[in-house]
């Protein structure tokens, strides 16, 4: 397990500094807190190669102004041993394989000389029939949708099976396909961070992926907004950290959610129509 340490994170500006367990971690938290920015500092603090970087955090189309800022805006460390802690100037001298997916896309650093990076998009699912044509991907996505009330008990060079059909990629649901990615990037990579964790994905599948990347040895960072998830990973002996501009939360239980995230408490007050008022300690006003 590696410890990010800060105080000052691009827009988080915390009273006092604050160390972030990375091994098995989510990020919950509403839009424009700082979830991302801890997942792009962590590829900075990891990679001493700009190339690897700008790849890596293609969503900001390698805004050196934006990494300008992220530095003059930071004091993060990251304690990648007990003997070696890297920051922003002086990042590990490593060259690990890193997988970052954002939305449908999955940008992957391997090390390989003939093919280091490597892009992937769930929509058009062309490139999900490249990656069925490596035998251990096929197994292990035969292996992982098993648990299907109506399994799909084979993957083979772009197709799958189903109901005694062969049936191309392409007619798997979104969801899916998004699932295959994950299983890929986690075949392939060392550090797995993984942003929108819930879109395309419902409950089961959620808790089916969350055990996977649990049960890996490797560093694997999620960013949701939705509960559902951020629950399912509770459960499971995740760390959880609920992010704020001011505030890093860990949270370890249920009840710390209710009294302390106010996201959360809005999404209890849509779902049971807003009857009863419920009260958050750090929230700005009550929430029926």
């Amino acid at each position: 397990m590696y410890v990010l340490k800060f105080s000052r994170l691009g827009p988080i500006l915390l009273n006092k500094s604050v160390e972030m367990k990375v091994d098995k971690t989510i990020l919950y938290g509403p839009s424009g807190q700082g979830k991302s920015t801890i997942i792009r500092a962590l590829t900075r603090l990891i990679h001493p190669s700009d190339d690897v970087v700008y790849y890596l955090n293609q969503d900001i189309d390698k805004n050196k102004n934006y990494w300008r800022w992220l530095l003059e805006n930071s004091d993060a460390t990251l304690h990648l041993s007990s003997s070696k802690i890297v920051d922003f100037k002086n990042p590990g001298a490593g060259s690990p394989r890193t997988a970052r997916i954002i939305g449908d896309t999955l940008y992957l650093y391997t090390r390989n000389e003939e093919s280091s990076f490597i892009t992937l998009n769930a929509i058009p699912p062309d490139n999900l029939r490249d990656i069925l044509s490596e035998p251990e991907i096929a197994d292990k996505a035969t292996e992982f949708f098993a648990w299907l009330d109506v399994p799909i008990v084979d993957f083979y060079h772009g197709y799958y099976k189903e109901g005694g059909a062969w049936l191309d990629v392409s007619n798997l649901p979104y969801g899916y396909r998004r699932a295959l990615m994950m299983i890929y990037a986690l075949e392939k990579s060392d550090y797995l961070f993984i942003e929108g964790f819930e879109s395309g994905l419902h409950i089961s599948l959620m808790a089916e992926l969350i055990r996977l990347l649990g049960e890996c040895n490797k560093t694997v960072v999620l960013e949701t907004h939705d509960s559902g998830s951020l629950t399912l990973a509770l459960k499971t002996g995740w760390t959880a950290y609920y992010v704020k501009r001011d505030e890093i939360i860990e949270f370890t239980n249920y009840d710390q959610l209710r009294e302390k995230a106010d996201l959360f408490l809005k999404e209890i007050a849509s779902v049971f129509e807003q009857e009863q008022v419920v009260k958050c300690p750090s929230c700005r006003r009550s929430r029926a």
